[in-house]
Formats: structure tokens, sequence, C-alpha cells
């Protein structure tokens, strides 16, 4: 079984914890195209064929990921600098938060190179500066835009990288592309779209958008019903019909 058939397999034994079909989960079975990813037997005598999906955007979930990458990077140079210039910057920086606004393009080895440079900076200004430092530094103008120092009833120095990625949403282009799909079955096909991330779309965006989708192709296609499921929250967000 491959790692992507595992979190498949995972994923479905928890919709079914939840969904109203009776799936006997010891007869789940992986699949491999053209069937759909999953069979199982329902009501003890039926058979059900599940392909699955996941929602996500790929560019937001990477961004995402980049944040708390360079937050910690962040965090690890300051609790590595020496002891002297570690107790200059925490008393010059105990209720600030900092944000680096790095490029979304700026790799993390770039971003990792330029912590020197970043925190000479920040070593250097007044202290309770508050504002944007770096704003139009022409050497660094590919790599970040500025940094944010902002002060309050914090416990400091805090670090964060801000997610500069508008949200979009991704239902729509990933449930379209498995209904242009052909499958191989003998039995009726479910689709079930999955959200694997702890930010998903409202629902007040996904469900005009799925409705409107589902009401225009589901018949053109090889399904008889979906399933969108939150995988993180194991609830069932949507169905059709």
């Amino acid at each position: 079984m491959s790692k992507q058939q595992k979190i498949e397999k995972k994923v479905f034994e928890a919709f079914c914890d939840v969904c109203e079909l009776s799936i006997i989960k010891d007869s789940i079975e992986n699949k491999n195209p053209p069937e759909p990813d999953i069979l199982c037997k329902v009501n003890k005598t039926n058979f059900i064929a599940i392909e699955l999906t996941e929602i996500v955007d790929r560019t937001l979930a990477n961004n995402f990921n980049k944040q708390i990458e360079s937050m910690n990077i962040l965090r690890n140079y300051y609790l590595n600098l020496s002891e002297d210039l570690k107790e200059r910057f925490k008393n010059k920086y105990n209720n600030a938060m900092i944000w680096p606004q790095f490029k979304e393009k700026c790799t993390m080895l770039q971003r990792k190179k330029l912590l020197p440079h970043i925190f000479e900076c920040l070593l250097s200004i007044d202290n309770n500066f508050e504002g944007m430092v770096l704003k139009d530094n022409h050497k660094y103008s590919d790599k970040y835009e500025n940094i944010k120092i902002s002060r309050g009833k914090f416990e400091g120095p805090l670090f964060d990288s801000p997610c500069s990625t508008l949200f979009t949403d991704p239902t729509f282009t990933t449930i379209s592309t498995k209904f242009n799909k052909r499958y191989k079955s003998d039995h009726p096909i479910h689709l079930l779209g999955y959200y694997n991330q702890l930010f998903t779309t409202p629902k007040n965006i996904l469900i005009p958008t799925i409705v409107n989708l589902c009401e225009e192709s589901l018949l053109k296609s090889e399904f008889t019903k979906i399933w969108i499921f939150d995988y993180p929250k194991r609830k069932i967000v949507y169905t059709y019909p």
C-alpha cells in the first residue's frame, strides 16, 4: 500500500464514523486506476466505490508552512545569539512583536542568510521604536518588504512572519477535475472530497460553489453522490443529492 493510499484509507475510516452509510470497515479495499480509490461493502450485501480527492490550495498551504518555519528560524537565531547580544536584544524588545515581511519567492535558505542582517538592523535602532524598518532597502528588495515592530502587552521578543497569500477557494477546481474523469467499476461511485488542513474554506463560500457545480455537472459525471468532509474536524459539511 502506497503512502497516499494509507492516507486515503485513514481519512475514509474517519469518514465512515460520521457518515450515514453503514459501511463495513473490514471490507474496505484500496484500488488502483482506472477503478475509484476505494471499494467497500454497505449494509453487508451491497458494494459502493469511492473516489477520494483532497481539497487544498497548494500555494496557501506551502506559504503557511513557510510562515511557521520562518517564525522558528527567527526564534532559534535569537536564542543562539551570544549572551550579551541576547540580553541587549531582550531588553530592547521585551514588549515587542517582530514581523519580517518576506517575499513569497524568498526561499528558506535565503531567509536564513538574511538573519544576521536583520538582527544587526534590529539591534541598531532606537529603544521603544515602533513601526516599519528596512522598508526601502534596495539591496534586499527582492527578498523582503520590510520588518514591522509592534509593541504592547507582550512578553517579548516574539517573532512571526505573516503569510501574504490571498485565500482562494480550491474546491471548484478540485471537484471539476474529478467530474471530467472516467472510472471502471461495477458498483455505484461516490465522490469524497476532503479537507486535510486546519485552514478550510468558509461555509458561506463553499456551499454556493459546490451546489451550483453539482447541480450542473453531477448527471453528466459517473458519480451518484458527492460528499465534502472536513477531516480535522471529523465533520461532513456537504452532501449532494
